[in-house]
């Protein structure tokens, strides 16, 4: 799944940033949800994967409640995440 947040403008400008954001990847016609959260101002864009894509990936897994799992997947990016953050 691809995921686009935008926040800090107008709905428009938001939806106009994440779909360019978003050019090039997934495959909407497989699937593609949009959500303006309104008062807390982001828009959200969520395009399934490509055939293509999905094949590099492999099947889906949700680790959320995986500690050990997420703590993998999460160690060869930790050292991006900003100072003090919490997993």
């Amino acid at each position: 799944m691809w995921h686009a947040s935008v926040a800090k403008t107008d709905r428009d400008t938001c939806r106009a940033i994440a779909f360019r954001v978003l050019a090039g990847v997934g495959d909407a016609a497989a699937g593609q949800w949009e959500e303006w959260t309104g008062s807390r101002g982001a828009y959200h864009l969520k395009r399934r994967l490509s055939a293509d894509e999905a094949a590099l990936t492999g099947p889906p897994v949700d680790i959320r409640q995986d500690r050990e799992e997420m703590a993998r997947r999460m160690a060869p990016v930790r050292h991006m995440l900003p100072p003090g953050f919490k997993e």
